[in-house]
C-alpha cells in the first residue's frame, strides 16, 4: 500500500546552486526526490565540462550527512547528452526514520575530480503519516526486524519509538516476553506512543509456562511490563496479561510480590486490558505520575492475602470505568497515592468494584510511605458500584486512613485527608458489613453525598486517637442504622428500590425513594457504569438528581424513550413516536399510559433526549 501522507518543503528543495524544482514519487518504503540537475540548474563548472567533452565520462560521488537520505544515482554523467539536458540524481527518503509533525534537514555533497565541491540542501516536514504502516507485533509473521517483529521486547530493542508512533500487537499467538519501556520508547504530551491490540481479541500475554530467559527477564525484574522512571507519554491498549501466579508456583526465585504490569513512569493510560491470575496486578510506585487505567477487567489477582488487583502508590492516580472484582485472600483496590499539583491523591470513579475473597477490603486508602506524617491523600470515590456479594468477605467495604507503621520512615502515622463519595451504590453482603472504616492518628475525614448503602445497619467502625470528622448529606441508609452526628438529610428504609439485586442491576425503578432524593453533588457527576461492564454512560444533569450510582431514566437500551432500542434516546425515536401519533405505524408505545398515542408521548421522548429522563412531565 502506498504511503497517503505527502510531505510539505520549508523552502526551496533545492537550494543554490542547485536551484532546480524537486518531483515527487511515492514508493512502498521512500519518497524518491528526483531532482533535475540539467541545464541552467547544472553548476556552470559542471555544465562547462559535459559541453567540452560531449563523448567523455565524467566520474562524480555523492554523499548525505543524514541516515534519512539516500542517494541513489549511476556514478557517472555522460557528456554524450546534449547540452542541458536535464542530467538526474535520485534521492531517497527512508520514510521508517521519520515522524509526524517534525522539521527535518539535511545535505547531498556533490563532488568531481578538478572541481568544486557542491551542496544540495533538503528541507522537509511531514505534516501526516495516516497511510503509513505502523510498527506490527506478530507471534507468527516473518519478522524484518525494522517493521515486523515476532515479539514486543525485540522490537523495543531496535526501536527509537516518539510520539505519534503506534505498535499494533496481532493476537496470533501468546506472548511471554518480558516488556521494559524507557524514555526511548516514549511520546509528548497529547501525543504518545501508542502500543495497542488490534483484532477482535486482546494480545495475550500469558506467562503460566514462561521459561529460560522468559522465566529470568520476569522474575528478575518482578514484572512482566515495566514501565521504567524515564518512560512518560505512552497508551497500552486492549492487552490481557496472566499467568503470573502458576509461573511463581512453578519457579520459586521468584518475587512473591510480582506484578502484571510495574509502573514508574509519567503520563501513562492503560485502556480496554484484561488483567487477571497474577500475583498483583497494577502496581505503581515513585515517581510514577498521572497513572491511568480505564475500562479494563481487572480481577483473580493474589496469593496469600499481601497481593492485591490495585496497589498505587504513585502521585496522581486516576482509575475510571473499570470492573475490578474477586481479589483473592488480598484487596480488590489499596490505594496509597500522593497528592498531585491540584492537591488530589486519586480519583477513583464510575467503576464496578465486587467481591474481595476471604479477608481483603473492597477499597483500602492508606498511608504513603513516602510522604511526611500529616501531608493530605484526599480521595474522590464518585459514581461506584462497590458491591460485597455473595462470595464476598464479612469485612469493611471501605478503609481510609490507615496507618504505615511497617516504615522507619513515617512510623506507626496514618493516611490523613478527605476521602469524599459522591453517587456511589454500596452493596453490603452481610449485616456485620460496616460502609466505612476510618483509623489513624492523623486527622481525617470523610464527606458522603447522595449515596446509597443497602443491607447494613452498620455506619461505621472507628478507631484512632487523631480527629475523624464526617458529613455529608442526602444518603439512603437501612432502616436502624445510626449515622454519624455531621451526616444530615438521611433517608431510611429497607428497599431502595433496585431493578435486581440478585441480577445485580443496581439501577432504579420507577417508585424508588432515591428518585429525586439527592442534593447537589460537590463534584460534578457526568457519567454512571454501564450499560455493560467497563463503559461509561453520560449522566445528564437533572434537579434534582436521585441518590446513588445511576439516574433513574436514563438513556440506555432499556429505556421506554429508546424505541428503536439502539442504545441512545435521539431524534430517531422522536419521529417513531410522531409516526404513532399520526397513525402512520400503529400506536405500541403509550408512555404516558392515558390509552392514546398524543403529543404527550412525543414531549416525554424529547424530554428524554435532552435530560435522560423517559417519565411524564
Amino acid at each position: 500500500m502506498k504511503p497517503s501522507f505527502k510531505w510539505v518543503p520549508l523552502a526551496a528543495l533545492l537550494l543554490p546552486p542547485f536551484s532546480a524544482a524537486a518531483t515527487f514519487s511515492f514508493d512502498t518504503q521512500a519518497i524518491r526526490v528526483s531532482a533535475a540537475l540539467g541545464g541552467s540548474a547544472l553548476p556552470p563548472s559542471l555544465r562547462k565540462l559535459i559541453n567540452n567533452n560531449p563523448t567523455t565520462a565524467f566520474d562524480w560521488t555523492a554523499t548525505v550527512d543524514v541516515p534519512w537520505l539516500k542517494v541513489t544515482h549511476a556514478p557517472y554523467i555522460y557528456g554524450s547528452e546534449a547540452p542541458g539536458d536535464s542530467q538526474f540524481m535520485f534521492v531517497a527518503v527512508d520514510i521508517t526514520q521519520l515522524r509526524a509533525a517534525q522539521q527535518y534537514t539535511g545535505n547531498v555533497t556533490v563532488s568531481a575530480p578538478g572541481f568544486t565541491t557542491q551542496t544540495m540542501s533538503v528541507y522537509v516536514t511531514m505534516s501526516s503519516v495516516t497511510g503509513l504502516s505502523p510498527y506490527t507485533v506478530d507471534a507468527t509473521a516473518v519478522a524484518d526486524g525494522k517493521r515486523v517483529f515476532n515479539s514486543l521486547a525485540s522490537l523495543l530493542a531496535a526501536v527509537t519509538l516518539q510520539g505519534g508512533d503506534v505498535v499494533q500487537i496481532k493476537a496470533t499467538g501468546t506472548y511471554a516476553d518480558y516488556v521494559e519501556l524507557h524514555g526511548n520508547h516514549s511520546g509528548s504530551p497529547g501525543n504518545p506512543v501508542t502500543i495497542i491490540g488490534v483484532d477482535p481479541a486482546r494480545a495475550l500475554w500469558d506467562v503460566s509456562n514462561a521459561k529460560g530467559g522468559q522465566s529470568y527477564g520476569i522474575g528478575t525484574y518482578g514484572a512482566v511490563w515495566k514501565l521504567r522512571e524515564d518512560s512518560h507519554d505512552i497508551v497500552v491498549k486492549h492487552i490481557e496479561v496472566t499467568g503470573l501466579t502458576n509461573m511463581y508456583k512453578s519457579i520459586k526465585f521468584l518475587d512473591p510480590n510480582m506484578r502484571a504490569f510495574f509502573i514508574f513512569g509519567t503520563n501513562l493510560t492503560f485502556d480496554d486490558m484484561y488483567v487477571h491470575h497474577n500475583l498483583n496486578g497494577f502496581m505503581s510506585t515513585p515517581p510514577a505520575l498521572n497513572i491511568t487505567v480505564q475500562f479494563s477487567e481487572v480481577a483473580f489477582q493474589g496469593l496469600d492475602g499481601f497481593e492485591h488487583n490495585f496497589y498505587m502508590v504513585g502521585t496522581g492516580t486516576h482509575v475510571r470505568f473499570n470492573y475490578i472484582h474477586d481479589a483473592l485472600y488480598g484487596i480488590n483496590y489499596k490505594d496509597r497515592s500522593m497528592p498531585d499539583a491540584n492537591g488530589l491523591a486519586v480519583e477513583f470513579a464510575y467503576n464496578h468494584v465486587a467481591n474481595a475473597q476471604d479477608q481483603g477490603y473492597e477499597l483500602d486508602f492508606s498511608k504513603s510511605h513516602y510522604l511526611k506524617a500529616g501531608t493530605a491523600q484526599d480521595a474522590l470515590v464518585l459514581g461506584n458500584v462497590i458491591e460485597k456479594g455473595p462470595t464476598s468477605n464479612m469485612g469493611q467495604s471501605i478503609v481510609f486512613g490507615g496507618g504505615a507503621n511497617d516504615s522507619p520512615v513515617v512510623g506507626p502515622h496514618g493516611r490523613s485527608g478527605t476521602l469524599q463519595m459522591v453517587n456511589n451504590t454500596v452493596i453490603a453482603v452481610a449485616k456485620q458489613n460496616p460502609l466505612i472504616s476510618i483509623t489513624g492518628d492523623e486527622p481525617v475525614s470523610a464527606s458522603l453525598v447522595n449515596n446509597i448503602y443497602y443491607n447494613s445497619p452498620r455506619f461505621d467502625n472507628v478507631t484512632d486517637t487523631g480527629s475523624v470528622g464526617v458529613s455529608g448529606s442526602n444518603n439512603w441508609f437501612m432502616l436502624g442504622l445510626v449515622p454519624a452526628p455531621g451526616i444530615t438529610g438521611s433517608l431510611f428504609g429497607t428497599d431502595p428500590g433496585f431493578v435486581s439485586i440478585a441480577g445485580q442491576d443496581y439501577h432504579l425503578v420507577a417508585g424508588s425513594p432515591a428518585i429525586d432524593a439527592g442534593a447537589t453533588p460537590p463534584v460534578p457527576v457526568t457519567f454512571e457504569y454501564g450499560p455493560g461492564e467497563m463503559q461509561g454512560t453520560p449522566r445528564p444533569f437533572v434537579t434534582p438528581m436521585d441518590i446513588g450510582a445511576f439516574e433513574y431514566g436514563l438513556k440506555t437500551a432499556a429505556s421506554p424513550c429508546d424505541l428503536n432500542s439502539d442504545g441512545v434516546v435521539n431524534i430517531l425515536d422522536v419521529q417513531l413516536m410522531i409516526n404513532e401519533v399520526l397513525g402512520v405505524t400503529p400506536c405500541t408505545n403509550d408512555l404516558n399510559n392515558d390509552g392514546v398515542c398524543d403529543i404527550g408521548d412525543v414531549q416525554i421522548v424529547v424530554n428524554a433526549m435532552t435530560t435522560g429522563r423517559c417519565v411524564s412531565p
